[in-house]
């Protein structure tokens, strides 16, 4: 009875130790875990963020200027991007964070379904945010910081916040949350899952056991067995971390690597430039690179690249912005006078340079823009560089004193205007009367395009046109004014003309637009291109063709601004023209220069001759009026007829 009692408790004692070994166990197993999964969590939060960046881009960033800046509707369409990729990603929100006057505000932020359906705790654009101190820290380093505990009125998460400069110095950071419950069900499930198979391990361990008291003979092989398969979950665990982690840098290495040359890219640029030790930088520029694309092709362009960086970075360690420009950065180390010498060492070396592709020796030349000191920015040395081109100097260092980054803000946000205006339908026609000497009355209207800001003032052409031309707009321009024009006098009886460019004339999809335009809206018997004489000699063959198209139509042909500069009468007289437009550099003294007069009389008698009307612009008074009229002038246009607006 004594003995049975005394076994009786070994079991208790043994089941209770057994209990509390799996209860220690438990609780190890739990923050190992939940140690493991913070470092997952942490790298899929950091992997999303950089990811993101690539939904909006710098260029909504650069938009992104006030509360009316964006529209609802893009608002939305912006959340339910965000939302997709946060679902996609198993993450709980994803959001941009802008600086607006120390006040940090959302310009766009990802949401929940329930969210999006009832509007509840919706974020929307340029809503104000309580921020904390990490978030703060993240756009004053410029590092990425990770928050381990955010509590709000969306939940209790677990962060990150990568910071991010635009070409335009704009600072934005993009944060990423995940649900701290999600964490802990993760910690726990990992336990209990860690719990259950030390159990089971034990459980099909017992009849092994009991079969090994009585086979002891085959203990040392199933003792092996074991070890065997314990060492191999712990190499699929291994491996399973290993690939997590090899993922992670992959993603790592795409952001932050140029594939081509394999240095690193203006991410990893943007990013290095904000440390504190920098004080220099100098983009580098390939000067006609694409005439080489042009002549040998692009793969023969890109060993050329290879080539090039590798030369470039055995003088300095060097980045790739884009296509054929490089960067270096400077610490404070190099004074400006070490860094120009360095500079000019490599201009030097890189004409004695034999780049050869397939037995082809290809000489570069090169460009270089220097920023130095409080003004080491990205934006300040492609002001440098862009000095050095237009000078043709080797090397430019950027001075803030020529006000050129002011010129260069205003071709930015005179491109945004553009590009807003034509999203926006804010291209609008104007249109200026054109009488007729004989009896006064107005016969014709000459479109002249204008843009309407956002603060809907009108901008004239001389302020976006060029600009239009750089910035790939122009075309979508063209279109718009013919489609407005004929539409217009489509409801009208008078004639109408609308200029065109060269480039509008060598592009057969312009010119298929128009020709297929003018026969819908049956405004090709009453229409007028005018065309520039500069550009119009220029591209006679091109032009020759397209006035044949205009012609077969019923639509007549404009020579602009004649008088202008060096005319060619012996290219006039092989264009079948309708009118002579006569320069307003001409028209404007022709009342009293007598050489003005005389080249005007010229040319109205020349017109005469080949069968062609003409046309005074700038007429701005009755004196000009006048003189105009007794020179033989068909036609007037200028102020003095009227100026130009909207018609209905």
């Amino acid at each position: 009875m004594f003995k049975k009692i005394i076994y009786q408790n070994k079991i208790y004692i043994s089941v209770t130790f057994f209990f509390i070994v799996m209860f220690i166990y438990s609780l190890l197993s739990y923050s190992s875990n939940k140690e493991r999964i913070l470092k997952n969590i942490d790298e899929r939060l950091l992997s999303t963020a950089i990811a993101s960046q690539m939904i909006l881009g710098n260029d909504f960033t650069d938009k992104a200027k006030n509360a009316t800046s964006i529209s609802i509707q893009e608002d939305m369409k912006n959340i339910k991007s965000l939302s997709a990729f946060a679902k996609s990603s198993e993450v709980k929100y994803i959001y941009i964070m802008v600086l607006d006057q120390n006040i940090t505000r959302f310009i766009s932020s990802s949401a929940t379904d329930e969210e999006i359906r009832t509007g509840k705790k919706l974020t929307r654009y340029y809503d104000s945010y309580d921020t904390n101190e990490n978030v703060l820290k993240a756009f004053r380093t410029k590092r990425v910081t990770f928050d381990p505990w955010v509590n709000d009125e969306w939940g209790s998460f677990r962060s990150v916040f990568v910071p991010y400069t635009t070409l335009n110095n704009k600072d934005y950071v993009i944060g990423v949350d995940i649900d701290y419950q999600l964490i802990e069900s993760l910690s726990r499930e990992a336990a209990i899952e860690e719990l259950l198979r030390v159990l089971l391990i034990l459980l099909s361990l017992s009849p092994v056991l009991f079969l090994l008291n009585l086979f002891r003979k085959d203990n040392t092989i199933l003792q092996q067995k074991i070890n065997d398969a314990t060492s191999e979950l712990k190499e699929i665990n291994i491996h399973l971390q290993d690939k997590v982690a090899n993922q992670t840098q992959e993603l790592f290495e795409q952001f932050y690597n140029d594939t081509l040359t394999n240095l690193p890219n203006r991410n990893k640029l943007q990013e290095d430039i904000h440390l504190p030790e920098i004080i220099a930088i100098a983009i580098i520029d390939i000067d006609d690179f694409k005439e080489i694309n042009d002549y040998f092709g692009i793969l023969v362009g890109d060993n050329i690249l290879i080539q090039f960086s590798r030369f470039l970075d055995s003088y300095h360690p060097t980045y790739r912005l884009a296509g054929d420009q490089f960067a270096l950065l400077f610490d404070q180390r190099f004074s400006v006078t070490e860094i120009k010498n360095l500079l000019e060492k490599i201009i030097l070396k890189v004409e004695e340079e034999h780049f050869s592709i397939d037995s082809q020796i290809i000489n570069l030349r090169l460009s270089i823009g220097l920023a130095y000191g409080e003004n080491a920015s990205l934006i300040s040395a492609d002001i440098a560089i862009h000095q050095a081109k237009t000078n043709k100097m080797p090397i430019a260092i950027y001075n803030e004193d020529e006000k050129i980054r002011s010129h260069f803000q205003h071709n930015l946000n005179m491109a945004n205007t553009i590009k807003q205006a034509i999203i926006n339908s804010k291209i609008v026609c104007y249109f200026q009367p054109i009488a007729s000497f004989s009896d006064g009355k107005i016969e014709k209207y000459e479109t002249l395009v204008r843009i309407i800001d956002e603060n809907n003032d009108v901008i004239s052409p001389l302020d976006f046109l060029e600009l239009a031309k750089k910035t790939k707009h122009y075309p979508t321009i063209t279109r718009e004014v013919v489609r407005q024009a004929c539409e217009i006098f489509s409801k009208r009886t008078e004639q109408f003309s609308i200029n065109l460019s060269s480039s509008d004339i060598t592009d057969h999809t312009i010119v298929d637009f128009i020709l297929r335009t003018i026969v819908e809206t049956k405004t090709a018997d009453r229409v007028t291109f005018e065309i520039l004489e500069s550009e119009g000699i220029e591209k006679f063959e091109v032009v020759s063709s397209f006035i044949e198209d205009v012609k077969a139509l019923g639509g007549r042909i404009a020579i602009d601004d004649f008088g202008s500069g060096y005319s060619s009468f012996e290219n006039i007289l092989k264009l079948n023209i309708d009118y002579i437009k006569i320069d307003g550099s001409l028209i404007r003294n022709i009342d009293t220069n007598m050489r003005h007069a005389i080249v005007v009389e010229t040319i109205v008698d020349f017109s005469k001759k080949i069968g062609a009307k003409t046309i005074a612009e700038y007429v701005c008074n009755e004196d000009i009026y006048n003189k105009s009229k007794l020179l033989g002038i068909d036609y007037a246009q200028g102020y003095y007829i009227g100026k130009p607006d909207i018609l209905s």
